[in-house]
């Protein structure tokens, strides 16, 4: 992957900082998909705990 944006990178060098900001918003995106889902899994489990409402 790293190879990959290198190359990328290295092919639109007047683009570098545009490229770079795109990357980290899509990776910072998806990062926080993740941690809501974990979160909305975490909060299945507590709920599933055997607690008697």
């Amino acid at each position: 992957m790293t190879e990959v944006i290198s190359a990328v990178i290295a092919s639109q060098p007047a683009r570098r900082k545009e490229i770079l900001i795109g990357l980290d918003i899509a990776v910072g995106s998806a990062l926080a998909e993740i941690q809501a889902q974990e979160e909305k899994d975490q909060k299945t489990d507590d709920d599933s705990s055997g607690k008697v409402s």
